[in-house]
């Protein structure tokens, strides 16, 4: 598959993924309205039953409420509005779920400040390590792309080789995760 350049195909992509996944978005919004704080355990476990399923992040229903917990006991809200990347450490490092859920982390961190937090999941990797490969538009190992605070310097990276500086990190996301799934298939 032949990727994309992404200063002529980005408008385009963000276009249809706005288009596809509209519900989706509209969803997860309207549940970040009502609940935007973590105070609560009810709304955290609400926000984190909603992107899981939502976003594919892959969280087992039977870490949803440990997962929930963790995240309501970390008082995460002033760091969340910092954009901090402490925030995904944290709430990937929960100790009482099976898994740790990166992919999980840093789509809810994404949600409450989408200037500051970069998504990571399987196809923003396989765009980026794609790009990589294709243009070098940063030194990077694969597996850095896993270590949080790394992956927002390398999609920053990738926003300004390409030009793209006008768009926010949460567009950067929309045309990653496109040309990824794309790419991966």
């Amino acid at each position: 598959m032949v990727i994309p350049d992404p200063s002529t195909a980005i408008d385009d992509e963000i276009a249809k993924f706005d288009s596809e996944e509209a519900i989706v978005e509209d969803t997860v919004r309207a549940l970040l309205v009502a609940f935007p704080n973590n105070r609560e355990f009810t709304h955290v476990h609400l926000k984190v039953i909603g992107i899981n399923q939502l976003y594919r992040a892959r969280v087992l229903n039977i870490d949803a409420e440990p997962l929930a917990r963790h995240i309501w006991s970390l008082n995460l809200d002033r760091i969340l509005s910092s954009g901090s990347p402490e925030a995904v450490t944290l709430i990937h490092g929960c100790k009482t779920t099976r898994n740790r859920y990166y992919s999980f982390a840093t789509k809810f961190c994404s949600w409450h400040n989408q200037e500051a937090y970069s998504l990571w999941d399987y196809n923003v990797d396989e765009a980026l390590w794609s790009y990589k490969r294709k243009d070098r538009f940063a030194k990077f190992k694969h597996q850095e792309l896993l270590k949080y605070s790394r992956l927002v310097e390398i999609v920053k990276e990738f926003r300004e080789f390409y030009g793209l500086q006008r768009h926010s990190l949460k567009n950067i996301d929309k045309f990653l995760w496109r040309v990824g799934r794309c790419a991966g298939q």
